[in-house]
């Protein structure tokens, strides 16, 4: 990310304002005791990171309005319950304190550390050459926020072509002096073009093309420009512009990181336009059990390296490596599969190495949707005067955000479907997550059809002349299973058939049940005479 300079308006001036304003109005605010901080995780991230905060009274009267890091608005927030609140933190954020505001009340904690790059020295940001004479200058830039002071630990090296081992005799620099921040600091090279003060620090006469320049720090090659465009004289007179978006320093030179002007101008010199690096991440919900690729999206113009960063229980941001559930941990795109519910809330970014600095890019969060599960359902015992039962889903579910419907009906919230029809067709049920995240799940219940019980129908035996008994027997057409025979109002009996029925000129009551219970039992008489 870019470093920002703090704006005036963040500073005690707002405090100034807000003090003088309660004492025109005569109202000052009772002391705010019921709303705290009690910790944060992670304690540091880049741009993105999801921060949750852990306090108390976070829905306080009119709530929580606001969160902030270090004075700056939180790219969204959520209250999750009164005790957390998770927040995002927002582009330009710096290292500092959070701060919300519940109920027109403010709590405090200290301090979440923002990441940014390290990119943090001095690289040349311009060459200009005169078609005429010997004009020339390099311009050196100071990205960072502090003033530099070279202390003779600067040095820049020019050398006659590109690829030669050493630099010309006595075109060598040690800076002098010091470079203050978003500045630019003009080293001639001959005479003074462009209207540029000629006590500037001077190396040599004008630039040639195919000249390279290397800028060291205590020794060490930190920066490279290679002029192109050939040897001869056609090549005289040019700009080499080093691109808003190109990272530097860096020890790899790369034509697309420089503006080539083939006709010089003063345009440019004395200022450089060194814009925000960012590289961005969207985030994404899924379902477990399914893949996602993360893709990180770069403004820079030449990378290098990528590594994601995955953060871990403890609070630290990790390398992801490849293996498991990843791949292309050291690409533009990593790729997670067959992603498990464990992995929900799990966060990433893509830190970038481009020139001689790292970039930590935009986090961005996964959330990790349960499969839907296995539909499980009951219904109620057939009603026999309608042909209809009730079907409950009774699987494990969400309460809200998932409909239920049967045979294709309408989709409903309720998990009860009343006045199901019996039918020896299995009725399908289907579970759908409104989301859209989670493919549906289907699965039947049959609810069984039951037969009204027909007249009693039966016979007896010749009576036995000694015992003076018969042998019943029920013949009404039944079902083989579910009904149940009693004979005046004796124990019910799965068999059809009545032993010893004793001989009376009164009828016997033979009763039918649908052991069911949802039809109505049915009676008649035989006589044994």
């Amino acid at each position: 990310m870019m470093r920002k300079k703090k704006p005036f308006f963040q500073s005690g001036f707002i405090a100034l304002i807000t003090c003088f304003m309660l004492t025109l109005s005569g109202y000052a605010q009772a002391p705010c005791t019921n709303t705290s901080i009690s910790s944060f995780f992670p304690s540091t991230g880049p741009v993105g990171t999801v921060v949750t905060l852990t306090g108390t009274g976070f829905d306080l009267g009119s709530g929580t309005s606001s969160v902030k890091f270090n004075g700056l608005e939180a790219a969204s927030f959520t209250v999750v319950s009164a005790t957390t609140i998770q927040a995002t933190v927002p582009q330009y954020a710096t290292n500092g304190a959070i701060t919300i505001i519940t109920n027109g009340c403010s709590a405090t904690r200290a301090a979440f550390s923002v990441m940014i790059d390290n990119c943090n020295e001095i690289y040349i940001s311009e060459a200009y050459d005169a078609t005429e004479g010997n004009p020339g200058a390099i311009e050196i830039y100071n990205p960072t926020e502090n003033t530099i002071v070279f202390n003779n630990q600067y040095v820049l090296e020019r050398y006659q072509r590109i690829g030669d081992p050493t630099p010309v005799n006595n075109y060598i620099l040690t800076l002098t002096g010091s470079i203050g921040s978003e500045e630019t600091y003009i080293i001639l090279s001959g005479d003074a073009p462009c209207g540029i003060p000629d006590d500037r620090p001077t190396m040599g006469n004008g630039i040639n093309a195919d000249d390279e320049f290397k800028l060291k720090k205590n020794g060490t090659i930190i920066d490279v420009l290679q002029v192109q465009g050939g040897n001869g004289d056609a090549a005289r007179g040019y700009n080499m512009i080093r691109r808003p978006l190109a990272v530097g320093p860096s020890r790899n030179y790369s034509n697309a990181d420089w503006i080539w002007l083939q006709t010089e101008t003063c345009d440019y010199l004395g200022f450089h336009d060194d814009q925000p690096k960012r590289t961005t991440t969207q985030g994404a919900t899924i379902c477990e059990n399914t893949s996602y690729t993360f893709t990180a999206t770069s403004n820079i113009i030449t990378i290098y390296t990528y590594q994601w960063k995955t953060l871990n229980a403890s609070g630290n941001w990790v390398n992801v490596t490849n293996g498991g559930n990843y791949s292309g941990a050291t690409t533009a795109s990593l790729t997670i599969s067959n992603i498990p519910a464990s992995f929900n809330g799990n966060q990433y970014y893509c830190e970038i190495g481009a020139g001689n600095c790292t970039l930590p890019g935009d986090a961005a969060q996964l959330i990790v949707i349960p499969n839907l599960p296995t539909v499980i359902a009951s219904a109620t015992a057939t009603d026999c005067a309608t042909q209809t039962a009730t079907v409950t889903v009774t699987s494990t579910l969400p309460a809200t955000g998932i409909t239920y419907s049967i045979d294709g009906g309408t989709p409903q919230a309720s998990n009860i479907f009343n006045g199901v029809a019996a039918s020896s067709t299995p009725h399908t049920i289907t579970i759908t997550d409104t989301n859209g995240t989670c493919p549906p799940v289907t699965g039947t219940i049959t609810v069984a059809p039951v037969v009204t019980l027909p007249t009693v129908i039966a016979s007896a035996t010749a009576t036995d002349c000694a015992t003076q008994t018969a042998t019943v027997t029920v013949t009404s057409t039944l079902p083989a299973t579910g009904i149940t025979y009693s004979i005046d109002g004796g124990a019910p009996q799965a068999s059809n058939i009545f032993n010893g029925v004793a001989a009376s000129s009164t009828p016997h009551t033979i009763t039918i049940t649908d052991t069911n219970g949802t039809c109505p039992p049915v009676t008649g008489t035989i006589t044994v005479a």
